[in-house]
């Protein structure tokens, strides 16, 4: 699925924080957006997933502007295909690992970032890194077929970051994925965009 903004504009509290910005983000490709703090990356993130609706200008989902679509529609176009996750993992955290991943991944172990980590164990154990990594198994394991994600690498070390990083690039053939991120590791992967001055570059 494709996603097209056209003079997306967005202002907090009297700040401008996206200007105008129009771009095509395209089906099956794989994208990495930069930027320094609080230039608007999440926003942006926001909007993508169809949980901000307070700017102006358009947005298409493969070709169906949001702004006509009704309600009950965007609601089904974001729970069906639109997948969104930050840096902590929100997991559930009575449940062990192994009961976390059993409702998602349906014993799809190609999607298993780390096999080393000791699924007996509840998870409100977790180190981030190792939340974070369970908590994108269950976002992969949804199959939506846009995936938006936000910093959710700074905490993982270089062999697992890799193991994503190299999903992530496997994934984007049959999906769009935006990934937010500070990490210069994640900068060598996909379509390196860059938030500077309300716009993307």
């Amino acid at each position: 699925m494709s996603i097209k903004i056209l003079n997306l504009t967005k202002t907090i509290d009297d700040r401008l924080l996206l200007n105008d910005i129009s771009y095509d983000f395209l089906d099956n490709n794989f994208y990495v957006i930069k930027g320094d703090n609080g230039v608007g990356k999440t926003t942006l993130l926001y909007i993508l997933a169809l949980l901000d609706n307070s700017y102006s200008g358009k947005i298409f989902i493969n070709g169906n502007d949001i702004k006509e679509l009704k309600v009950k529609d965007i609601k089904t176009l974001r729970r069906k295909y639109i997948s969104l996750l930050f840096s902590k993992g929100n997991l559930i955290s009575y449940l062990t690992v192994k009961e976390n991943r059993n409702l998602f991944l349906n014993k799809n172990e190609s999607l298993l970032l780390n096999k080393n980590i000791d699924d007996t164990q509840n998870s409100s154990t977790l180190s981030g890194g190792e939340e974070i990594l369970v908590a994108l198994e269950r976002e992969l394991s949804l199959n939506k077929k846009i995936i938006l994600l936000d910093e959710v690498t700074a905490s993982l070390d270089d062999s697992n970051l890799k193991n994503l990083m190299d999903i992530l690039t496997k994934l984007s053939e049959t999906h769009l994925i935006i990934l937010v991120s500070h990490d210069p590791r994640t900068y060598t992967y996909g379509t390196l965009l860059e938030m500077k001055n309300g716009k993307l570059y």
